[in-house]
């Protein structure tokens, strides 16, 4: 189903259209023009339009989307949301669906090991629920969500705790009042850190989520035997939200470096581990 919202001719591909289908407005046949499996057609300003094999469809889902907004976004039935359009936030959005969701492969369900997430806040209880939401297994009959997230301050690493800063004379812990509650707190500074993490060998994934929404930042982040990322100034209102594959080769702790550029300070907001391989 397709919404005009100021008429014109509209292209449509997609690796599910079919020959046999048409285009229909009000259960009246549309004429189209179909070249290299692109359906192309004019339409009109307001008008809802079908692409299906019949006229008759039943779509009993009602169009929910605010058609105002520059991205639309659809929830599925399984929870997860369907973007159409890009702004600051939508890159953040997949990659935090991405890196913490389950998938389907075929029947079989793939799911992420995410075993530690931070949020560098002081803030203890936070309601994750609006930026992370539910997910639905259809074929368990349950609904699931990986809430274990730590939050973390400016905190020394030491054995016992398993996590923690290598220096924290330097760290500044800021509270700002968004955009939401995942990103409006973070830990900053100047100089060149480690975060430590014990962890044994295996082959990870470090989500890196960096910015300020009231100043520039450039944070340039790293762990040994990785690439790095980062580098670029961020503007304020805008977030950093990039994925680091590593190999940790032996049973030791992880140690992911953290620095900026001079006459800039780096901004860490949250930091999710994936193990996509174990040894």
């Amino acid at each position: 189903e397709i919404y005009s919202k100021k008429g014109g001719m509209a292209c449509v591909a997609s690796p599910y259209l079919r020959e046999s289908f048409k285009v229909y407005c009000k259960e009246t046949e549309i004429q189209t023009s179909i070249t290299g499996g692109i359906y192309t057609f004019d339409t009109i300003a307001g008008e809802k339009y079908i692409i299906a094999p019949l006229s008759g469809i039943d779509i009993s889902r009602k169009m929910d989307e605010n058609y105002d907004s520059d991205v639309l976004i659809h929830t599925t039935y399984t929870r997860r949301k369907v973007y159409l359009g890009e702004n600051s936030d939508t890159h953040y959005q997949k990659q935090i669906d991405a890196f913490l969701r389950d998938y389907y492969l075929g029947n079989n369900r793939q799911s992420n090991r995410t075993m530690l997430k931070f949020d560098f806040s002081e803030e203890i209880g936070k309601d994750y629920e609006d930026t992370i939401p539910l997910q639905v297994y259809p074929t368990e009959a349950h609904i699931g969500r990986g809430m274990r997230i730590i939050q973390v301050g400016a905190v020394d690493f030491t054995a016992q705790r398993g996590y923690g800063f290598s220096d924290t004379s330097s760290i500044k812990i800021v509270k700002r009042d968004g955009p939401d509650v995942l990103r409006c707190d973070f830990v900053e500074g100047e100089n060149t850190v480690e975060f430590i993490i014990d962890a044994p060998r295996g082959q990870y994934e470090f989500l890196v989520i960096s910015g300020d929404a009231e100043e520039d930042s450039v944070t340039i982040a790293k762990t040994e035997n990785s690439r790095v990322i980062g580098g670029k100034l961020v503007k304020k209102g805008a977030f950093q939200s990039e994925i680091i594959p590593f190999i940790q080769e032996s049973d030791m702790p992880i140690r992911f470096q953290i620095s900026t550029q001079k006459g800039y300070k780096w901004k860490l907001n949250a930091l999710f581990l994936n193990v996509t391989r174990g040894y």
